[in-house]
C-alpha cells in the first residue's frame, strides 16, 4: 500500500488486536539504512544521484522531515511480511535471515533502484508502462522456457 505521507500510520492493514500486538514494525529508509558492500553502487545512492530530467536529489539524511517541513511531495510503502518457519531450534534464527535478507535487503536495494533510475520512468504514460511490463513478461517466459 502507498500513502502520500511519512511513515505515520499505524494500522493501514487494519490489523486485529492480536496482530497488532504481536507485529514488528521496521521503518525502512533507503538513504539512511546501511547496505552491503556487495550490494553498493554508486550510480544508485541516493545521497548522490540528482535527476536531470526532474532535478531531485541528492537526498540527506534527513530527507523526509524535510520534505515534511517544507511541503514536498513524500510517499511511503507500507508493506506486511509474514514469515513462520516452524522448526524448533532454527525458527528464530531462519525467520530473521528470511526478514533481513531475503526481504529488507532486498526492498531496500529496489527502492535505492527505483529512486536512481526516476529519469527512465519518470513522464511515461500507462501505455508505455504496460508495453514494457509485457516485454519483460515474455523476455521472462524466454529465459524459463530455456531452463
Amino acid at each position: 500500500m502507498y500513502f502520500n505521507d511519512p511513515g505515520n500510520q499505524n494500522n493501514v492493514f487494519n490489523l486485529n488486536a492480536e496482530d497488532l500486538k504481536n507485529r514488528i514494525v521496521d521503518m525502512m529508509d533507503f538513504v539512511k539504512d546501511p547496505i552491503s558492500s556487495n550490494d553498493y553502487c554508486p550510480e544508485e545512492d541516493p545521497k548522490l544521484y540528482r535527476s536531470q530530467k526532474t532535478g531531485r536529489g541528492p537526498l540527506n539524511e534527513d530527507w523526509v522531515n524535510e520534505c515534511v517541513r517544507t511541503g514536498k511531495p513524500v510517499m511511503c510503502a507500507y508493506k506486511m511480511c509474514r514469515v513462520e518457519f516452524r522448526y524448533w531450534g532454527l525458527q528464530t534464527r531462519a525467520e530473521r535471515w528470511i526478514h533481513d535478507l531475503a526481504l529488507r535487503n532486498t526492498m531496500l536495494r529496489a527502492h535505492r533502484q527505483a529512486w536512481a533510475w526516476q529519469d527512465e520512468w519518470v513522464g511515461l504514460t500507462m501505455t508505455d508502462i504496460r508495453r514494457l511490463e509485457a516485454e519483460a513478461a515474455e523476455h521472462l517466459s524466454a529465459v524459463m522456457a530455456k531452463e
